[in-house]
């Protein structure tokens, strides 16, 4: 977003690309954290995997039912899609279209997390059928703002903070285990990227900018790392590593991916754009 590339061939195929590792992700750790906490045996292991499939494809098939009843809605209902803004100024709240929002989020993510997957799932997916052609360009702007400061202003710090509280540096005494994880971590999402990039038919360039994009991991990975510590899944050396992984890859992706992005303009014929490192 900050190179101003969202919306590019290959910042889409970044965003996908990342979801799909993510909500994959989420589900395996959820079997692995109920393994874990059953003591179950390999058959039972393979039964809640079973399960935890089934229990995808009932939350996908409500998002999607959900996504076409919305769409019928609002092509039903034009006049009513076209006094949104009135209709939401009425309500006497200072903040109603974010309240309505965020009422469906929570609602996805209870879903989820009733059917034994994680809340995250289910909140992105809410927060997925919110889109600006539901919305209207206006109100959609109104949201993410509103969203953004509230996140980067009050949870994210809280967030990063309660990981750094957690974080034991003297984890990372041994350079043998770190610098295992480092290598393999950037290995195998950048060169993932560059042979699934060629597997789509991108350019070479494209594909080692889908590679480096996808090699960030400040977020869902740390999310990842403290569910595993606190499911006592890894102990707090593991997790320290692991916060040092996440923190290196989001400091050395934006300076990469610059670079990247000018290889694919080149490789295309364009004027290089004017990037400018992501903070």
């Amino acid at each position: 977003m900050d190179l101003g590339r969202l919306q590019s061939t290959v910042g889409q195929h970044i965003i996908g690309a990342a979801i799909a590792n993510d909500v994959l992700a989420l589900l395996v750790l959820g079997v692995i954290v109920n393994a874990n906490t059953s003591q179950a045996a390999w058959p039972d292991v393979t039964l809640a995997a079973g399960a935890s499939v089934l229990k995808v494809l009932i939350f996908m098939a409500a998002v999607l039912l959900s996504a076409r009843l919305i769409k019928r809605a609002v092509a039903a209902m034009p006049e009513l899609h076209r006094r949104r803004q009135s209709v939401v100024g009425g309500l006497r709240v200072k903040e109603p279209l974010f309240a309505v929002t965020l009422t469906v989020v929570v609602v996805f993510a209870a879903l989820a997390d009733a059917l034994g997957l994680h809340f995250v799932v289910g909140a992105f997916f809410g927060a997925l059928l919110l889109s600006r052609e539901l919305l209207g360009s206006e109100n959609f702007e109104q949201v993410r703002t509103t969203a953004s400061a509230v996140t980067m202003g009050f949870l994210a710090p809280l967030f990063f903070a309660s990981i750094g509280l957690e974080f034991d540096a003297s984890a990372l005494s041994g350079l043998s285990l770190p610098a295992v994880i480092l290598t393999v971590a950037f290995a195998g999402k950048i060169l993932a990227g560059r042979l699934g990039g060629w597997l789509a038919g991108m350019g070479p360039a494209e594909s080692w900018a889908l590679g480096i994009g996808l090699n960030g991991r400040g977020i869902m990975e740390l999310v990842v790392a403290r569910i595993g510590l606190s499911s006592g899944l890894i102990g707090a050396d593991l997790f320290s590593v692991l916060v040092l992984m996440g923190v290196t890859t989001t400091i050395v992706t934006p300076l990469l991916l610059g670079r990247a992005f000018r290889a694919v303009d080149r490789e295309r014929g364009e004027p290089a754009q004017g990037n400018r490192p992501a903070v």
